[in-house]
């Protein structure tokens, strides 16, 4: 049993160091895809261009959020855009319920990246009951590996712990876990 542990632990370990790689590459990665953005002028009598990336859209039912939003979030920092912009690159590759949520935030609201991250998190369930949950029903999925699927419950934890706003330790996990079970033996 020990000795599976910590193959487990291994495997992990490799997979963290292959994510780190990965990291460490997308800049160099990002700079060769600026020369595929097209552009166009903003608005009739500004200076700035629009600079719209050659990202897949996001598609309802098929991408997971969370994940789609990180992409993203990568790509605007290693271009170097301000965070004041993302938004509108980011309403360009919306679609769905993603898209509605959006267009239902008051002018100033779609010009607030965590504002619009935030609304697009409530609209999926990626809050922390969302986490709780999908860390609680979380099985193993056609095609995964222990590796892969030792990620997605540790994923899925972490977030529901930040979004807790508990800090990532032993008496903080604990509290979390005394409360859940609360939660559920009185409601």
């Amino acid at each position: 049993m020990e000795e599976l542990r910590t193959q487990a632990e291994e495997r992990l370990k490799m997979e963290e160091m292959r994510t780190q790689l990965e990291l460490a590459k997308m800049p160099v990665q990002a700079s060769q895809q600026t020369e595929h953005f097209s552009t166009r002028p903003a608005r009739e009598g500004e200076n700035s261009k629009f600079k719209m990336p050659k990202l897949p859209a996001f598609v309802d039912r098929k991408d997971d959020l969370d994940s789609w939003l990180l992409r993203f979030e990568r790509f605007a920092t290693t271009s170097g855009w301000l965070k004041e912009s993302w938004c509108t690159s980011l309403s360009a590759l919306l679609t769905g319920r993603a898209l509605e949520a959006f267009c239902r935030l008051s002018e100033n609201e779609a010009t607030d990246y965590d504002r619009v991250k935030e609304v697009l998190q409530n609209r999926y369930n990626q809050t922390e009951d969302g986490y709780r949950q999908r860390f609680r029903t979380c099985s193993l999925e056609e095609g995964d590996n222990p590796n892969m699927f030792i990620v997605r419950p540790k994923t899925y934890l972490e977030r529901w712990m930040k979004l807790a706003e508990a800090p990532q330790t032993y008496d903080a996990l604990r509290d979390l876990f005394v409360k859940e079970q609360f939660l559920d033996s009185s409601g």
